[in-house]
């Protein structure tokens, strides 16, 4: 069974490796966008060069520390302004810090999205 996710948008935490990346890369190649976040830019700008999203979803990075609140708040943000402001946020896959990053999606007031 194929599962498509054209139109969603969708922010993975630790996605600079492992488990995290393939997780990008899975659902990039299902029709998200993506927003790839982790510590370091260099890993993160590799990880998304060797994705290949289809059906029209983009790929882009923001270094965070996801166990900084500030941090974590920032990146939801940029994801937000990135793949635009609409009031949706659809899924926060968290391969770092899942409470920072799912709390500041409750701070801008997002309380519809899957972890």
């Amino acid at each position: 069974m194929e599962i498509r996710l054209d139109g969603r948008v969708a922010l993975v935490t630790g996605a600079s490796k492992g488990i995290g990346q393939a997780i990008a890369a899975e659902m990039a190649a299902a029709g998200a966008s993506v927003m790839l976040s982790s510590r370091k830019e260099g890993g993160l700008r590799a990880a998304a060069a060797s994705i290949t999203p289809t059906g029209g979803a983009d790929i882009d990075v923001f270094a965070a520390n996801a166990g900084d609140p500030e941090a974590a708040a920032a990146c939801v943000s940029a994801t937000l302004e990135r793949f635009g402001a609409v009031a949706r946020f659809d899924h926060l896959e968290p391969g770092a810090s899942l409470a920072t990053a799912a709390d500041a999606l409750r701070t801008l007031g997002f309380t519809r999205f899957t972890i």
